[in-house]
C-alpha cells in the first residue's frame, strides 16, 4: 500500500514492503537508479499518483545499458516489452525506465521515495 503526503513542491511515498524484498534492497536499486541520473515521471511527476500508480523514470540514452544492468541484476525476469523500457515488480510498486518517456508538465519539483529524492522531469 502507498501513502502520499504532498509537501509544497515535493511529495513523499512511502510503501509497505512485500514479500521477496526487503526496504533495504529497494532503497539500494532506488540509490543505484539515482546514480544514473534517473528522474522521475507521470503521475508521481504531476501530482496524480493513486494507490495503484507505478513509478516511471526517465532515463538519458547514456545511462540506458547501466539501468538495464541494474534492472537484471535485482530481477532476472525484469520486464522489456520494448526497445527502451524496462520494468519490474519485484517490489511493492512497478517500477519502469524508459528513454522513450515524453516529457510533462509536473506539478512537483521532487519526489522523495524512501528517503531518496529524485527530480521530476
Amino acid at each position: 500500500m502507498t501513502s502520499m503526503i504532498a509537501q509544497g513542491m515535493k511529495q513523499d511515498v512511502s510503501m509497505d514492503i512485500g514479500k521477496g524484498s526487503s526496504l533495504m534492497e529497494m532503497q539500494e536499486f532506488l540509490q543505484e537508479l539515482k546514480k544514473l541520473k534517473a528522474r522521475i515521471t507521470g503521475s508521481h511527476a504531476d501530482g496524480t499518483a493513486n494507490e495503484n500508480s507505478d513509478y516511471d523514470f526517465y532515463i538519458t540514452e547514456k545511462n540506458w545499458k547501466s539501468v538495464v544492468k541494474l534492472f537484471a541484476s535485482v530481477d532476472p525476469n525484469f520486464e522489456s516489452c520494448i526497445c527502451g523500457h524496462v520494468g519490474t515488480r519485484i517490489f511493492p510498486v512497478t517500477i519502469e525506465a524508459s528513454m522513450l518517456f515524453k516529457h510533462r508538465k509536473n506539478r512537483v519539483k521532487s519526489v522523495t521515495i524512501e528517503g531518496i529524492e529524485f527530480l521530476t522531469y
